[in-house]
């Protein structure tokens, strides 16, 4: 994918180790020199890693939570793509090998209807809204380079694209707006009993706040959003760490679904 407007790469070096880290399942160590000293050349190293990682049909929005931007020193949400390899189904049994980190986050997966090509003009938010046709329930399994998630800063993480795990998604539900999912309960159960519950409410604008931007910076930056891609926005419940073996189910009241995994042991 081409991309419009993104400064040169300033670590070639980081994102190879980057690269290399995610095929092997090993862990980058960072000096203070390593680390990105802005959120735009967190976003360049990203992409440079990333692009060789092969096709995807997913992206996850990150910060999309004004306490979690604070708490990493962020200016503005940032995304990242899932590649196709840790994009998983309802039910899945994800392998360790994937999932070293057993922490889960619910979240509305927002999918597209049609294509939305690059460009420097900002589409608006109903143009938006009518380009998506389903909302998935979802879980996302995130899954850093480094020792822990965010352990060297926001930009880092970000450069580390936003700890990129992997995403397990449920059946598609049509006919609601995207915009009205509101503070419908979100609950997270392990083995049918919940551990947490939650809402959209808490991102900026709720649930399917972030996509604006999102598609705005996405298609500024180059890239074509393409019809049946999907796009989570940011924990309804919060990062709970889950033990592998139970089953971990997502239930979304709004949508009348549920989503489930098991890590493998």
């Amino acid at each position: 994918m081409g991309r419009l407007g993104v400064p040169p790469l300033p670590n070639h070096a980081l994102a190879t180790r980057l690269a290399d880290a995610y095929r092997a399942g090993t862990t980058v160590v960072l000096a203070a020199g390593d680390v990105p000293e802005s959120l735009d050349a967190a976003e360049a190293i990203q992409d440079a890693w990333m692009a060789s990682l092969g096709t995807s049909h997913a992206y996850k929005l990150g910060a999309t939570i004004p306490a979690v931007r604070e708490a990493l020193n962020l200016p503005r949400s940032f995304y990242a793509p899932v590649p196709d390899d840790r994009l998983f189904r309802d039910g899945a049994a994800v392998p360790m090998a994937i999932a070293r980190q057993t922490g889960v986050e619910c979240e509305y997966a927002f999918r597209l209807a049609r294509d939305l090509l690059p460009g420097p003009d900002a589409l608006g938010e109903d143009e938006i809204a009518a380009a998506f046709d389903a909302i998935l329930p979802a879980i996302e399994i995130p899954g850093t380079r480094y020792g822990r998630l965010a352990e060297y800063g926001g930009a880092a993480l970000v450069a580390d694209a936003g700890a990129l795990g992997a995403l397990v998604v449920g059946e598609p539900v049509t006919g609601l707006d995207p915009r009205a999912l509101g503070a419908a309960p979100v609950r997270l159960s392990v083995d049918g009993t919940t551990v947490a519950e939650g809402s959209g409410a808490v991102m900026d604008g709720g649930a399917f706040g972030p996509i604006h931007a999102f598609v705005n910076r996405a298609r500024a930056r180059g890239r074509t959003l393409r019809a049946g891609e999907v796009v989570v926005t940011g924990s309804c419940t919060g990062y709970e760490v889950v033990a592998r073996g139970p089953t971990i189910a997502a239930h979304f009241e709004a949508l009348g679904r549920s989503v489930s995994l098991r890590f493998a042991p």
